[in-house]
């Protein structure tokens, strides 16, 4: 069995535009005080033991994927944990939406999953990282 991370590992679709998005929205709005978290694409090769580490397939491309050092979350989970790393008001927000019974969530989550490339697009080239952005990286 693969080993699990030391530190959090957000995996994401790495043609997907909306995740591309909320990755970098996520580097923005970090609080200060937030642990490490580093970031990969669910397509990357050195995506694949993270995955089966977590039970998942390879092929994985339902919604982000936050494999953390004892758990694996996924799709509002994953985003609920997320966004209480963010500075305010996303942590008030996160508290909130676990308030919501989680198999409504989670169809929400999956309506957006679904049809994240009609309403969002793909990109075949991401943005250049900064250097500390690269050390983040898989």
């Amino acid at each position: 069995m693969p080993k699990r991370p030391d530190v959090p590992v957000l995996l994401i679709d790495g043609v997907c535009s909306l995740c591309e998005g909320a990755t970098r929205f996520i580097l923005d709005n970090e609080r200060e005080d937030a642990s490490p978290l580093r970031f990969g694409s669910l397509q990357d090769d050195a995506a694949k033991p993270l995955l089966e580490a977590s039970g998942l397939p390879p092929d994985y491309l339902e919604g982000v994927v936050l494999v953390g050092p004892e758990q694996t979350l996924t799709g509002s989970d994953a985003a609920l944990v997320l966004m209480r790393r963010l500075r305010q008001p996303w942590p008030a927000l996160s508290a909130v939406g676990r308030w919501m019974p989680r198999p409504a969530r989670e169809a929400i989550y999956r309506w957006v999953a679904r049809n994240r490339y009609r309403w969002f697009g793909t990109k075949d080239v991401c943005g250049l990282p900064t250097e500390a952005e690269r050390r983040r990286m898989l």
